[in-house]
């Protein structure tokens, strides 16, 4: 959420805080990397957790679609300049 809020706001004045967004993405990827670690060890462990499961665009958009989800939202905002 860290990510998609800061980018919004940056998207919104034109002024990234990029270190925070840097920090913020590198936590989003252990954490993910975490999860698919669990799904390894513990096949049968109950999840509604997708990388695709939430966007901002001004509001939140629809739910599950993965060209708009968490995971294209944080990936927009590694590369910034």
């Amino acid at each position: 959420w860290i990510v998609m809020l800061l980018g919004h706001i940056g998207d919104q004045t034109g002024e990234y805080e990029k270190n925070k967004i840097r920090e913020a993405i590198g936590r989003y990827d252990e954490l993910w990397e975490e999860w698919k670690e669990l799904e390894k060890i513990s096949p049968s462990c109950a999840t509604i957790y997708e990388p695709n499961g939430f966007a901002i665009r001004g509001h939140l958009d629809i739910y599950g679609n993965p060209e708009i989800g968490i995971s294209a939202s944080v990936d927009s905002y590694r590369n910034l300049k």
